[in-house]
Formats: C-alpha cells, sequence, structure tokens
C-alpha cells in the first residue's frame, strides 16, 4: 500500500486556496503521477474525511518545482535571508507548522459572534490588529496563563493553531473551534552569524546542507501531524466550524486591511512581506 505522504506533498497555501476551505474544498500539491483514485485514498486516510471529488491541474513550465514547498522558491528565501542576515541571522531552514484557528469556550460559527468576545493573541501588533478587525477584542497574554483564563472567564477564547489546542487539551475548556485558516505559522531555523562565521568551511556547509535536507521529511511529518491532531480534536469531543463562503471572504478582507495598516508603520516588513507574497503568488 502506497504511503499517503508520498501522495500529498503539501498543502496549498494562497489566498485563493484559503477561500476554498470555505465550502471544504482543499488544495495539495500532489506526486504527478498519481491518479486521481490514489490522490483520493491518500487524503482520506490521511485526514480521516470522505472525499466526493478530486481534480487535478498540472501546472506547466513548473517541472523543476517538482516536490518543492513554495517556501523553497528561490525568490521566497532570499527575501527572508535578505531580512534576516543585516540583523546577524543566518537563515538555516523554513517550515510551515500550521494555520491559525480559533477555540472558543462557547460556539462561535459567524462574524457576528465576535463582538464582545475576548480572544488570547501574541503580543504582536499585526495578530492584534487582525482579531479586532474582526469584531474580538484582542488580549495579550503568556501561554502558561491562556487556559486557567479560559476556564475562569477570563477571556472567551484563544487564538493559534491546533496542535497547540490539542497538547493543553483545550478540548475540554474551549471545545469550539472555529477553522479560519487566515494566516499561517512558519518557523523560520536561524542561527547566529558571528557563531556560524567561526565554523570551518566544510561545517558551515554541513549546517546549512542538513537544514535543506531535513525539510521534506519535516514537511510530511507535518501533514501527518496535522492529521492525528484533528483527530485528537473530534475524538475528545472538540467541535469544528468554518465561516460562511460569505462571511470568509469578508473575513480575509479585514484581516488583510489591518496587516496592511501595521506593515505601513514598518517600511522593511511591508517589503519583506511584498517580497514574500510575490514569491508565493508566482507558484499559483
Amino acid at each position: 500500500m502506497i504511503d499517503p505522504r508520498e501522495v500529498i506533498r503539501r498543502p496549498i497555501v494562497t489566498e485563493k486556496s484559503m477561500r476554498g476551505t470555505a465550502i471544504n474544498k482543499y488544495t495539495f500539491e500532489v506526486d504527478r503521477t498519481s491518479p486521481k483514485p490514489v490522490i483520493r485514498e491518500a487524503v482520506q486516510r490521511l485526514f480521516k474525511v470522505k472525499v466526493t471529488k478530486v481534480n487535478v491541474i498540472s501546472i506547466p513550465g513548473r517541472e523543476r518545482r517538482r516536490g518543492q514547498h513554495r517556501y523553497q522558491e528561490p525568490a521566497f528565501r532570499k527575501a527572508i535571508v535578505d531580512f534576516t542576515d543585516p540583523r546577524g541571522l543566518v537563515t538555516i531552514g523554513l517550515n510551515v507548522y500550521d494555520q491559525q484557528v480559533f477555540a472558543f469556550k462557547a460556539p462561535v460559527t459567524k462574524l457576528a459572534d465576535f463582538p464582545g468576545k475576548r480572544v488570547r493573541v501574541l503580543a504582536s501588533e499585526g495578530e492584534q490588529a487582525s482579531v479586532v478587525a474582526l469584531g474580538a477584542s484582542a488580549v495579550p497574554m503568556s501561554l502558561p496563563e491562556v487556559l486557567p483564563a479560559v476556564q475562569q472567564g477570563t477571556i472567551d477564547g484563544a487564538n493559534s493553531v491546533l496542535g497547540a489546542f490539542v497538547a493543553f487539551r483545550y478540548y475540554d475548556a474551549a471545545p469550539n473551534m472555529l477553522d479560519t485558516g487566515l494566516w499561517a505559522l512558519m518557523p523560520v531555523a536561524l542561527v547566529s552569524k558571528i557563531w556560524f562565521g567561526r565554523l570551518p568551511p566544510d561545517l558551515q556547509k554541513t549546517v546549512v546542507e542538513t537544514g535543506r535536507k531535513i525539510e521534506p521529511d519535516l514537511h510530511k511529518w507535518q501533514i501527518q501531524r496535522i492529521a492525528d491532531d484533528r483527530k485528537t480534536w473530534t475524538e475528545k469531543g472538540g467541535k469544528v466550524a468554518k465561516l460562511a463562503p460569505a462571511e470568509q471572504e469578508d473575513a480575509i478582507k479585514r484581516v488583510n486591511a489591518a496587516v496592511q495598516s501595521v506593515l505601513a508603520k514598518n517600511p522593511s516588513s511591508k517589503e519583506l512581506y511584498d517580497k514574500l507574497k510575490a514569491a508565493a503568488d508566482s507558484v499559483n
């Protein structure tokens, strides 16, 4: 039996693909040699869902990128390197961990449910502005404080990724997940340029090559982890809701506008964002 992780290579994360999730339509990069029945079975096995239809689109002129991730595009990586290098950091690896979701104590299934809700966020201005744009109040809070705050009613929910919510058993205190996927959490592996510069050339080469070499296996692990986390969430009584398609579109527009207003205050961050978005859009 074919390993489904050899068939489903990565999720495609773009504004267009995220709009599709509102109607339970998901986009993946798949093995080009796999027929539709094999793709269907792989998705069903990985994500424990019933697939009703599979559409396959071949993108001409992209053969050199087979099996690669969008973040392995030269322009995407260069944008990050150009941003980190002047700050004394060397980029070793990139990975997409998961997409953003909300977990609430009480059900939240539409944008009209957001006003009056107090939602835990990171202290970043962009995340706070995004949650406020949806109508909720953003409450910056350190991770150890979040679950007790939900249990005590100090806050109504939290913004994070499913992996965090499953690890800390939010399905007991905040079992109502709203799967909005408005942005992705992308870890970047960095090392000090000073430390890196002190290594002999052969070790520098090994560090860089190792970082790139493990990315495909790490990505396959992430896909399986996401599937396992979703299964655990529902098996433990957690519920999953999505915004209606029109409301998902509205949420995307609100968050994009909020992020742009924050980026306008920081030219270097805006330059990075624009380069990353252009690189990602180039492989749509």
